[in-house]
């Protein structure tokens, strides 16, 4: 089917394409983020660590980090253990649970999270000027997020 000239394709598929390319774009930005501020060694999932450490309201189990980030048990106390060594998280005996640690960001684990968060900001907002905003945007966006962070 053939669409009018100057038309634009708003079907779910079209929609999906376009989220999808967005989502490579701002992975792309983040990594850019992450090598301009000089944390370039950070995996992919030492980078999703410090996000959920830092968006926590206290310390987490290894097994609520692992779970957040997608990682096996072993794979994140792996990835726990290399983050502790360069200084960018702490961990300490659970006083509830002797068996357990928990885990939390330390001074220059949230130094670096937030300039990587503020210079990927800085290039989104590079990407996103002149393109015109609004409340219905915003909404829309906002329900494209609770979607996704519905439990599955």
């Amino acid at each position: 089917m053939t669409r009018p000239s100057g038309s634009r394709d708003t079907s779910a598929a079209a929609v999906l394409d376009r989220l999808d390319r967005l989502a490579v774009e701002l992975v792309a930005a983040t990594n850019s983020a992450i090598g301009e501020v000089g944390a370039g060694e950070l995996s992919f999932l030492q980078w999703r660590t410090l996000v959920v450490l830092g968006g926590a309201d206290g310390p987490l189990r290894l097994h609520e980090i692992a779970e957040r980030v997608g990682a096996s048990m072993p794979s994140a106390s792996r990835l726990v253990e290399r983050m502790h060594r360069r200084g960018l998280v702490a961990s300490e005996r659970d006083p509830g649970d002797g068996r357990a640690r928990l885990i939390t960001l330390t001074e220059q684990g949230e130094l670096v999270r937030s300039r990587v968060v503020a210079r990927r900001r800085s290039i989104i907002e590079d990407g996103i000027r002149g393109v015109p905003t609004s409340v219905g945007l915003a909404d829309e966006l906002d329900r494209i997020l609770e979607g996704l962070l519905r439990p599955k």
